[in-house]
């Protein structure tokens, strides 16, 4: 319940409230023990980061999230999306320090 009011937040342009309750979703979920869910919710987590700029934390986030999803068993319906998030930040931080190499050059 709290993943999908975090997600509705992030629809709604807001990541910094959805991120305390994709965070706190997430800590309710390592108390179950539910990895699947809890890397489901850490993937939602890394968008909400990434929406605010920080592109270093989303990707370490979306690691998590792959480990944990990948620990619970999800089905590539559940891994692909998070892979090609993980990618995306990876090429985009990638790309970033290219230019900001060149620039101090």
């Amino acid at each position: 319940m709290l993943t999908r009011a975090g997600v509705g937040l992030l629809g709604r342009g807001d990541p910094v409230a959805a991120e305390t309750i994709l965070r706190e979703a997430a800590d309710l979920l390592a108390i179950a023990g539910d990895a699947l869910s809890r890397g489901i919710t850490m993937h939602e987590l890394g968008s909400a980061i990434l929406d605010q700029g920080r592109a270093a934390e989303a990707e370490e986030t979306f690691r998590r999230a792959l480990v944990l999803a990948e620990e619970g068993g999800g089905s590539e319906d559940v891994l692909g999306p998070i892979r090609e998030d993980l990618q995306k930040v990876k090429l985009s931080r990638s790309s970033s320090n290219r230019r900001s190499s060149r620039r101090s050059t």
